[in-house]
């Protein structure tokens, strides 16, 4: 069962994405991007770490969706363009 979870983990398409960087500039990026947001929020709600943190909290699910989408996307363009790798 552990061995089926890691096989798919090692030979998903993900990891092959931007070249194989895609796992290691996710790591970066994502948490940039919920750190912009909550200083976003920070800045222009005069201060309030509270609405800062519920809003910054509220938009994960969007963001990792958004990422998915592009995820999806990149996999059936690189899908399209080389249909004998597939």
């Amino acid at each position: 069962m552990v061995g089926d979870i890691v096989d798919r983990a090692i030979m998903s398409p993900v990891n092959d994405l931007m070249g194989g960087y895609y796992v290691f500039l996710r790591r970066l990026i994502l948490p940039a991007i919920f750190i912009l947001i909550f200083l976003l929020v920070f800045d222009i709600s005069n201060g309030s770490v509270i609405l800062a943190a519920i809003i910054t909290g509220g938009s994960l699910g969007p963001v990792l969706l958004l990422e998915q989408w592009f995820i999806v996307r990149s996999i059936e363009s690189n899908t399209l363009q080389n249909p004998e790798n597939s």
